[in-house]
């Protein structure tokens, strides 16, 4: 009776919960409507051939029916509870948009739902997304959580000034009002649902400009055609099998005494980390000094690192192993440090950046690991800078008064957001720094050149560094994605471009060669070792080949790439470079249970397609 007599009190003051409900339901249709067709992320609204006015119709459908349960449920609630109807219907109205919004950022950026499993695998990796955030990262999230809530509050504060009536004179009924809406719906989505082939079309490719994708539905998933739960592969010689006795040798290895040769004779090191970069960086009008090396060296052109994000990239960089080994103990400690140490030289680390514990690469890249360990916080050019210029300062001096040394060069320019100093800005036109990040497609085009712009700052860079009276190893950490694969940035997809980066190895006296068969960064430990002339006492134990011994016995080998968020395997072979072939096999390895799980084979972007079920053998022979 009280709860009766309070909600008729209300009624006479105009305050009805079930009319404020249905208003707030049509102000919330209008802002998920506005959020789906014009956010800025991901991909571009008028790439279809789908009419304009038959899209906006299909939108504003697919947001009424979104909107109407929890109208409803808000409704039906408040006979009884008027409040708690209220708190409900109107939670749900401000929801739908606010996870929509946050659907299209995430989507935009890697290619993911909001509302999936993905979201929980990437939520465990959170220290390093925040600790790899930029402040246009930041400002996006933002925009993505406000925008729908100030257009929300924006139509509260005008429905108020101008539509008290609305309130005080219902002369239609709240059932008669969402009946009303839904019939709307239905007249507005007839012209789509007639076209449904296109319309099924445009969801599947455009699915961040329709509500109900963020929800799981016309979301244009591909399927693989073929089922690989029935494939076995062989294990039964799995790496894993000895683990610890597997660990035990790699601490055995070493570099055989009669071939290390004398400090004197031995020149000094500069192995240079690129962040981000891709292939097409290496080109004489982005990358002039870079490119007049690369010419007089080894070029390695179809080259992939371990992983798409830094942590597997310079892990199987730095041990000459496969990133399949990082859970192992020899994580903790790089073989590429202790054989260099073995053979007389002291090593160096310098970089631009030092966030290393928040991407879990502390256990092998700290101080304790190197001779010098000189890391700053990042800030702009000046840590890449200064970083150069340590390294510099630490190869530079005389060596009759030091034995050989390695000096291991990150440099941080080329990660997002892409600086570069105003007179390397050629590329035309390059974003700003309000850039948003993710980005538009309309915008993939000026990002791309401010990309290009930080990597003639990081050559300028290297041209005070790099001698040709040293060994100079250039590569990449990993590659990066401008909307390409449907993401943007790394670490988020097993695809070409987030997985593959050039390298370059510059020996005194070597003549210069190109190299097309897949290589990767597992390689380079034993390929830095060959340039040195040493020998190891088991060098088959490591997972990378010599690219200047064995060339020939890498066009027909099998390696792994790993994808960071999901810990997904990417197994590339020779038919990784061909047009006809699958990109990659993906498959999870559990080092612990020794078990290989076969999954299927992707295209160049990382999705799913069908391709020869023998493929799925290769990972018998990767296993061993």
């Amino acid at each position: 009776m009280e709860s009766l007599n309070r909600q008729q009190a209300l009624n006479q003051r105009g305050d009805d919960p079930r009319i404020r409900i249905v208003a707030f339901s049509i102000q919330a249709v209008l802002v998920t409507t506005l959020v789906a067709l014009l956010h800025p992320f991901g991909d571009a609204t008028h790439d279809s051939d789908l009419p304009v006015a038959v899209r906006v119709g299909w939108v504003i459908s697919q947001s009424i029916w979104l909107i109407t349960p929890g109208a409803l449920l808000g409704l039906a609630i408040s006979i009884w509870r008027y409040r708690l109807g209220m708190m409900l219907g109107l939670s749900w109205c401000v929801a739908i948009p606010l996870l929509v919004s946050l659907d299209a950022l995430l989507h935009g950026w890697i290619d993911e739902r909001f509302l999936s499993m993905s979201m929980l695998e990437i939520l465990f990796h959170w220290k390093s997304l925040l600790a790899s955030a930029s402040w246009v990262t930041t400002a996006s999230a933002i925009l993505a959580v406000l925008t729908p809530l100030f257009l929300l509050a924006l139509f509260e504060v005008v429905r108020i000034q101008t539509g008290q009536v609305v309130t005080r004179r219902p002369r239609i009924s709240v059932g008669t009002r969402i009946g009303l809406l839904l019939l709307i719906s239905i007249v507005l989505s007839s012209p789509a649902i007639y076209e449904w082939d296109r319309t099924r079309r445009w969801c599947g490719e455009h699915s961040i400009r329709n509500p109900l994708c963020a929800f799981h539905f016309f979301d244009g998933s591909v399927t693989v055609a073929e089922s690989v739960s029935a494939i076995a592969v062989d294990t039964t010689e799995s790496k894993t099998e000895n683990l610890a006795g597997r660990a035990n040798e790699f601490r055995l290895l070493a570099v055989d005494s009669k071939t290390s040769g004398t400090s004197d004779e031995l020149p000094d090191v500069l192995l240079v980390i690129v962040e981000s970069m891709r292939p097409e960086l290496l080109d004489a009008n982005v990358m002039p000094h870079l490119h007049r090396y690369a010419k007089d060296s080894l070029w390695c052109r179809q080259h992939f690192s371990g992983g798409n994000a830094t942590t597997h990239g310079m892990f199987s960089l730095l041990n000459g192993l496969d990133p399949s080994w990082y859970e192992s103990s020899v994580r903790y400690t790089p073989i590429l440090n202790r054989l260099m140490q073995q053979g007389g030289y002291e090593v160096g680390f310098f970089a631009g950046h030092d966030q290393w514990a928040a991407f879990d690469m502390d256990p092998f890249i700290n101080d304790q690991k190197f001779d010098q360990f000189d890391v700053h916080r990042q800030n702009g050019l000046s840590s890449d800078r200064r970083a150069t210029l340590a390294a510099k300062l630490y190869l530079d001096e005389p060596r009759n008064l030091r034995p050989p040394r390695m000096a291991v060069l990150y440099l941080y320019a080329t990660h997002a957001i892409y600086r570069s100093y105003p007179k390397d800005q050629v590329f035309q036109p390059s974003a700003d720094d309000r850039l948003l990040y993710p980005y538009s497609v309309n915008s993939r085009d000026a990002v791309w050149n401010r990309y290009r712009n930080s990597a003639r700052t990081i050559d300028r860079f290297l041209s005070s560094i790099m001698r040709r009276d040293r060994i100079v190893l250039v590569t990449g950490d990993h590659g990066e994605a401008f909307l390409e694969d449907g993401t943007v940035g790394h670490g988020t997809r097993i695809s070409k471009v987030q997985t593959m980066t050039p390298a370059v190895l510059f020996v005194p006296g070597l003549k210069g060669r190109l190299l097309d068969t897949p290589t990767c960064h597992a390689d380079l430990v034993p390929t830095l070792l060959s340039a040195l002339g040493w020998k190891l006492n088991q060098a088959n134990l490591l997972s990378g080949k010599s690219l200047l011994d064995d060339v020939g016995r890498t066009s027909g080998r099998v390696f792994a790439t790993r994808d960071y968020l999901s810990n997904t395997y990417g197994l590339i072979g020779a038919w990784t470079t061909t047009d006809t072939s699958p990109f990659a096999v993906t498959f999870k390895f559990f080092p612990t249970d020794q078990v290989v799980q076969p999954l299927g084979m992707i295209d160049e972007n990382g999705r799913p397609v069908s391709g020869d079920p023998k493929l799925l053998k290769m990972l018998g022979y990767w296993s061993r």
